[in-house]
Parts: structure tokens; C-alpha cells; sequence
């Protein structure tokens, strides 16, 4: 779970460095894939329960963490309106960049691995900002398709491809035309 949520923060980071400060979303991107690194690192080494619980008791990463997780949910990086109605359009963009990208993936050259990667990175957009965007399909979206984090999610999604895609395509249209 740990290495998933390092993994996802990491995602976050480097794909919003057009819209957070770009040294900041780059620095804190580098720490979580280095966090990654050595987590992987340790869960292959013998030792793996021992080292992975001293490195995981570190005040700092858990600190890290934390206040990662407020900055994002909480929306606290921006005070007023118009900053906070100018951040909600570029997270709409990103996000609609994301469901194009992988609605691309599922149409025409269906690679299982690029399809899980490009599924994770829309979930885990999903799973921070579904809610802070107020759009009610990106809500069906999420609490449909990537709110549990189902094993069986790759097949229900291809059993409902067209299902899914529809919901897809309205969800990027209205991400195209939101305001904030």
C-alpha cells in the first residue's frame, strides 16, 4: 500500500508541473520516485520486513506525506477566486488529457500494460479531483470505475467498453468546456 501511494503522489507530481510551481512539483516528484526506488529496494532485499518497517517509521517521509495529501485535497496551495478558478482549468485540462490519452489506449492499440499504466494515472487523477471539479460524470466515473480498487476492474471495464468510452468521451467534453 505504501508503495502504491508513493508511486501515485509521484504520478501527481510530475504530471502537474505545468500547472504547480515547476520547481516545487519537481522536487517533491524526485523525493516520491526516490521513496519508490528504495522501497522497491528494500521489499527484494532479504531483510525486507525489518528495513521496510525503519525506513516507513521515519518521521520524515510520514511528514512528507501528510502534508502532500492536505496540500492536494484540501486545496490549500491558492487563496481567491480567480487563482482558484484559473487552478480548476488547468486541472480540468490535465485531466482531459489524461481520459483522452487512455480512451485513445482502449480504441485503437489495446496494450494491457500501457492500458494498466494509463488506467492508474486517470484513477489516481480521479481519486483527488473528481470532487474538487464538481462535474457529475467524472463522479459516475469514479465511484463506477475507480473507486474500489477492484482486481477484477481491467475486465469489468472491457466487458463495458462501450459503456465505459461514452462515459469517457461526455466526461472530456465537459472538462473541455469547464469554466470553474
Amino acid at each position: 500500500e505504501f508503495l502504491f501511494y508513493s508511486r501515485s503522489l509521484y504520478i501527481v507530481l510530475s504530471s502537474m508541473n505545468t500547472i504547480l510551481d515547476k520547481n516545487l512539483s519537481n522536487i517533491l516528484a524526485l523525493k516520491f520516485k526516490d521513496i519508490t526506488k528504495k522501497t522497491q529496494d528494500i521489499l527484494a532485499s532479504e531483510n525486507s520486513n525489518q528495513d521496510l518497517l525503519l525506513f516507513l517509521s521515519d518521521e520524515k517521509i510520514q511528514d512528507l506525506f501528510n502534508d502532500f495529501d492536505f496540500f492536494i485535497k484540501e486545496n490549500s496551495f491558492y487563496e481567491g477566486d480567480c487563482k482558484d478558478r484559473f487552478f480548476k482549468q488547468l486541472v480540468a485540462l490535465e485531466l482531459r488529457k489524461k481520459i483522452i490519452l487512455f480512451r485513445k489506449n482502449i480504441l485503437k492499440n489495446f496494450d494491457l500494460e500501457l492500458f494498466e499504466n494509463s488506467f492508474f494515472e486517470l484513477a489516481i487523477f480521479l481519486e483527488y479531483f473528481y470532487h474538487f471539479l464538481e462535474i457529475k460524470n467524472l463522479n459516475k466515473l469514479y465511484e463506477k470505475y475507480s473507486k474500489d480498487r477492484d482486481k477484477n476492474i481491467f475486465s469489468k471495464i472491457i466487458n463495458n467498453k462501450n459503456k465505459f468510452c461514452k462515459l469517457l468521451k461526455k466526461s472530456s467534453k465537459n472538462l473541455k468546456i469547464y469554466k470553474g
